[in-house]
């Protein structure tokens, strides 16, 4: 009898301590103050910031799903249950008064998608047939009891050395699964996203006015990606088999598949900056040359733009040398916010006004896809241009082709550029300008700006990275100066007013860029592109201005009155413009809009 007493007793209290650890898990509340989706270029640095907010602390990771594991966002447009975007996703939680495991009270939650500029801003502007606007954020994590046991993370953690995910709890997957995507991370603004969408739509080789001030000498033409349906396109497909989804969207008016009007917090989006990147023009060739496109150091600009359409296709059209190696160009997909950038500012700028699509139509429709074009006419082997989709594919493309001569562009950042085989890679500069060092080559250690002492100097092109300490080198002073033409603002779009998680990640990512220099902190910013409004696309109430840029504090054009036209209009491939200069126009003329492109 006894026996069954104490039987009895610890039933009891296993039933109580279970009780107790159910009521924990059901008192813990969950609320995510960031749901982004976009830009791979703001990816990592904003994992990482949100790792370390005070928030925070808690952290998990996934490059791919795992069987069994959903992760996407749902654009419910088309189809039923609608169309999946996958990627990598960092998510990032505090304990509350828990523990990582098993969080407790109240506590907040932050959460990326890795997807691509565009697809980040129509997952923010979208509106479904009931008016809700956002992605729907699917994430399902089996195995997760109470907040306990769930699924973990990647290992090594997709934030870089030095971190470790955790496992993640059912809290917070509670927090996000079903919930709308809120943020856009891009390279563009979404000005540049609608025109990009649009221009995909447009029949192939058609003429699409870009620029407003100069309606008939500059004209882009459409990329032929309709089906019939309105806002329905055919995939982009690149040469790994990978799909792109082309859904249009609009950042004004009625959704153009749903018909429904733009929610107001969405119509009237911030955008917030969080810094600049450069992009970087890449060479790899086999490690045992000695010619062909290894001799190059540097390509004109001119060069560069004839690569991208094609024209050209031989290694000595870049050195100048005997040696003739077929070049393999790798380019992005044009709903990428780096394909826009490198577009815009190069083969599609005012001065050449070419495009990378250059030989890709069938009739008003896209060419064969994936996009796999002989260049140079075909007059020469192994020179041909090629899709990738994704900076992951870009990057895999240019060292899996280190056997043979290739060239590809990718924005900077110390993930992106580690790896690289200096036996086999380079990178370019442009025009003679270098988009990272003080200089190209020789003697950084010995004084270049912000250098601390390494082992040795980096060989001329050597992508810097930690293993060979050029981090600390890495000071973006000719992209500063306003010298380097190929590079964007990096930008967060958010519903207004502007939340608390947003604000929270860019004050985060600032101090990181002081130690990995992955881009230009605000701090540190004297240089800014000129802006300018689409007509075309009906975009006639948004002003062309500079002024509430994102810039440094005591912005002249952000003082009162000059404050009534806030930063709008594309900007992509906008001529350099000196932040300081900027604002002294604003103050001189009594400008409110500060220099735009009225001559682009």
């Amino acid at each position: 009898m006894k026996f069954m007493k104490y039987l009895f007793a610890f039933a009891v209290a296993i039933a109580f301590f279970a009780t107790a650890n159910v009521a924990r898990a059901a008192d813990a509340v969950g609320t995510a103050v960031y749901i982004g989706t976009g830009s791979s270029a703001l990816f990592l640095e904003l994992g990482q910031a949100a790792a370390a907010l005070s928030d925070t602390g808690c952290y998990w990771t996934k490059k791919t799903a795992p069987s069994g594991t959903t992760i996407a966002a749902r654009d419910t447009r088309v189809g039923s249950p609608g169309t999946d975007e996958t990627g990598a996703i960092w998510i990032a939680w505090g304990k509350g008064s828990g523990s990582c495991a098993t969080p407790a009270g109240s506590f907040n939650v932050y959460s990326q998608m890795n997807l691509d500029s565009v697809l980040g801003d129509r997952c923010f502007f979208m509106v479904d047939s009931g008016g809700v606007a956002g992605c729907t954020q699917i994430i399902t994590v089996p195995g997760s009891v109470g907040g306990v046991g769930g699924t973990a993370g990647d290992s090594p953690s997709l934030l870089g050395s030095g971190y470790t995910d955790t496992i993640i709890p059912s809290g917070v997957v509670a927090a996000l699964n079903n919930q709308r995507v809120f943020v856009a991370a891009t390279d563009i603004r979404p000005e540049d996203a609608k025109f990009a969408s649009a221009r995909m739509f447009a029949a192939c080789g058609a003429p699409i006015s870009r620029n407003p001030y100069l309606f008939t000498s500059y004209q882009t033409t459409g990329l032929g990606y309709g089906t019939g349906t309105t806002g329905v396109g055919v995939d982009i497909v690149d040469i790994f088999a990978k799909h792109f989804h082309v859904l249009d969207f609009n950042i004004t008016g009625n959704d153009p598949i749903t018909a429904k009007a733009l929610p107001s917090n969405v119509a009237n989006y911030t955008v917030s900056t969080v810094g600049a990147q450069p992009i970087l023009v890449v060479a790899t060739y086999a490690a045992s040359a000695t010619t062909g496109i290894q001799a190059a150091t540097d390509i004109s600009f001119d060069t560069l733009a004839e690569f991208l359409m094609g024209a050209y296709g031989r290694s000595n059209d870049i050195t100048g040398n005997t040696t003739t190696n077929g070049v393999t160009v790798y380019e992005r997909e044009p709903l990428s916010g780096t394909y826009n950038t490198m577009e815009y500012s190069t083969v599609n700028s005012n001065e050449i006004k070419n495009s990378q699509e250059l030989f890709n139509c069938s009739g008003s429709s896209v060419g064969p896809q994936p996009m796999n074009i002989p260049t140079a006419f075909g007059a020469i082997p192994n020179a041909s241009k090629q899709r990738v989709i994704g900076t992951g594919n870009m990057i895999t493309a240019l060292k899996a082709h280190a056997n043979g001569d290739s060239l590809g562009y990718f924005f900077w950042s110390a993930a992106n550029g580690s790896g690289f085989d200096s036996t086999q890679s380079k990178y370019l500069t442009v025009a003679g300008v270098d988009p990272i060092l003080d200089r190209y080559g020789s003697a950084l250690y010995s004084g270049g700006t912000g250098c601390a002492s390494g082992p040795s100097d980096l060989a001329p092109g050597q992508i810097p990275d930690s293993v060979n300490g050029g981090l600390p080198c890495v000071t973006f002073k000719n992209l500063n100066a306003g010298d380097y033409p190929i590079w964007s603002a990096l930008r967060l779009v958010s519903i207004s007013p502007t939340p608390a998680g947003v604000t929270n990640l860019i004050a985060g990512a600032q101090t990181l860029s002081s130690t990995q220099n992955d881009f230009i902190p605000l701090s540190r910013l004297k240089t800014w592109h000129a802006h300018f409004n689409f007509y075309g696309l009906g975009l006639l109430g948004l002003s062309n201005g500079n002024t509430v840029n994102p810039l440094t504090p005591g912005d002249l054009c952000s003082l009162a009155p000059l404050s009534s036209n806030p930063e709008a209009g594309g900007d992509a491939g906008g001529s350099n413009v000196s932040i300081i200069g900027n604002n002294h126009f604003c103050v001189d003329f009594s400008d409110g809009e500060g220099r735009d492109d009225h001559n682009n």
